[in-house]
């Protein structure tokens, strides 16, 4: 058992009391380890994404009893076991943007909305935006003038098309910028 263990009280993780516990440290035990009848804390190996062949920095354990194919994510284990969800909301938010940190006092419910916008709040979205985009035409200044340009007139197809000439871009960048698909952070 690791010191954590001899300081902190392990609380059998809700759905799977016989079989595993958690820590409000971030860790995983299994009750009945190899089928020896020991508990023993789970080894804990940071997920790999085969889609992006790159490490993702999120831990998970081999808990055969919740998935016998894959491995489970070590923070929501521990979110499951400490932090109320009264909302049913389904992912599950690092406070302080640290994949590695499971304590449960750094963990909360959250929709995926709100875990979109925490990444992009606290810098941690891989999403280069406006000027720092590769792709874009545009200047900020240049759209802040588009916006007012929008903001002054009513417009109809034809001035979409007039003003995406003046900037150089097409009428559907003038329109995506109206909508908010495009350069949303500038007001």
């Amino acid at each position: 058992m690791s010191k954590e263990s001899l300081t902190q009280e392990i609380i059998p993780i809700p759905g799977y009391e016989e079989y595993y516990g958690a820590t409000t440290g971030g860790s995983i035990y299994s009750y009945n380890y190899k089928k020896t009848g020991e508990t023993k804390e789970l080894a804990q190996s940071s997920l790999f994404d085969k889609r992006r062949n790159s490490e993702t920095f999120y831990k998970r354990v081999k808990a055969y009893f919740i998935d016998t194919k894959s491995p489970v994510a070590v923070h929501r284990l521990i979110a499951l076991t400490f932090i109320p969800n009264p909302d049913s909301k389904p992912q599950v938010n690092h406070i302080d943007g640290d994949k590695g940190n499971n304590r449960a006092d750094n963990l909360e419910w959250c929709t995926n909305a709100e875990n979109v916008r925490h990444a992009e709040s606290a810098g941690l979205s891989g999403h280069p935006r406006g000027e720092e985009h590769g792709c874009h035409k545009l200047t900020e200044k240049e759209v802040i003038e588009i916006k007012e340009e929008l903001n002054a007139i009513s417009p109809y197809k034809g001035q979409l098309m007039e003003i995406g000439e003046k900037y150089g871009v097409s009428n559907h960048c003038i329109f995506d910028i109206k909508k908010g698909r495009s350069w949303a952070h500038l007001k």
